[in-house]
């Protein structure tokens, strides 16, 4: 139980453990589920009822066109003139 054979073994025993839990994942949600009390909004089939967002109302009163002319990006900075 030493050395790289050890340790390669143990690593196969977890990884044959992890594959067996994997395959009996579905069998404990379904006995897990069936301890539960359904909900008046549960239609049956398992999942979750979908919440839909509602959309923000946008503030009216003003334009949607952006303004030109107050960005000072790309605006030619004026020179007073060399004497």
């Amino acid at each position: 139980m030493g050395g790289i054979e050890g340790l390669i073994g143990t690593i196969t025993k977890v990884q044959k453990l992890a594959g067996t839990v994997q395959q009996l994942a579905p069998v404990f949600k379904l006995f897990s589920s069936l301890g539960k009390s359904s909900s008046g909004d549960d239609d049956g089939d398992g999942l979750a009822p979908v919440k839909r967002r509602r959309r923000k109302r946008r503030k009216s009163g003003g334009t949607s066109k952006k303004r030109r002319g107050t960005s000072k990006k790309g605006r030619a900075k004026k020179r007073s003139p060399r004497r």
